[in-house]
C-alpha cells in the first residue's frame, strides 16, 4: 500500500503537464486547478485505501492509534510523492527522455527496497538497502504504524519535508507553467 500511494500520487502530479498539453495551449489559466484535480484524484484513492485498511485492522483486532499513526505514515507518503512528481513534471514535460527515466526509476528504487518487512542486516544486500532513501522512508512509517520509538526523528523530518516540498513544488510549476506552454507550441 505505502508503494502504491507513492507511484499513484508522483505519477498524477508528474503528469500535469504532458496530459493537459492541449488545455494548456488553449487557455491562459492557472495550472493550480490541474494540480488540485490530481490532488483530489488521489485522496479519493486515499479514501478507498484507508477503508479497505480499516476493515483488516478491525479483522485483526488492532487498536484505534495504530490505525491512526499508519494513515499519518501514509499521509506522509501521499505528501511526498505529490511533492516529487510536482518538482519533476516541468522537465518529464519538456524533454521525453526524462519522461521515460522517470516512469522507469520508481520501480528501480522499489525493486530494490525491502517493502514488507525491514532488511535483514547482512553484509551484501543491507549496503544497498541502507542507500536507498525509499528504504528509509518505509521503515520509518512502519515504525510510527507499530509504536516504535528510534525512528520518530526520522518520521519528523519526512513529515517535515514532505510539508515543505508540495507547496515549494506547486510555486514551481505555477513558475514554470508558461516555459513549458512555449516549448509545446513548438
Amino acid at each position: 500500500m505505502m508503494a502504491q500511494t507513492f507511484l499513484e500520487t508522483f505519477y498524477t502530479q508528474r503528469t500535469i503537464f504532458s496530459a493537459n498539453r492541449a488545455l494548456l495551449k488553449r487557455q491562459r489559466g492557472t495550472v493550480e486547478a490541474l494540480i488540485l484535480a490530481g490532488l483530489y484524484d488521489n485522496l479519493l484513492g486515499f479514501g478507498i485505501k484507508a477503508a479497505i485498511l480499516a476493515g483488516f485492522m478491525i479483522a485483526c483486532h488492532t487498536t484505534v492509534s495504530t490505525f491512526v499513526l499508519g494513515l499519518l505514515g501514509i499521509g506522509i507518503i501521499f505528501l511526498l510523492g505529490s511533492g516529487l512528481g510536482l518538482c519533476l513534471a516541468p522537465f518529464s514535460a519538456i524533454k521525453a527522455d526524462v519522461d521515460k527515466i522517470l516512469t522507469f526509476l520508481p520501480w528501480l528504487l522499489f525493486g530494490l527496497t525491502p517493502i514488507f518487512a525491514p532488511a535483514a542486516s547482512a553484509p551484501g544486500l543491507s549496503r544497498l538497502y541502507d542507500a536507498n532513501p525509499f528504504t528509509w522512508l518505509f521503515d520509518a512509517v512502519r515504525a510510527v504504524a507499530f509504536g516504535h520509538a528510534q525512528t520518530s526523528v526520522s518520521t519528523l523530518v519526512l513529515c517535515m519535508v514532505s510539508l515543505c516540498l508540495f507547496p515549494c513544488a506547486a510555486l514551481t510549476c505555477r513558475i514554470a507553467r508558461p516555459h513549458v506552454v512555449e516549448r509545446f507550441l513548438d
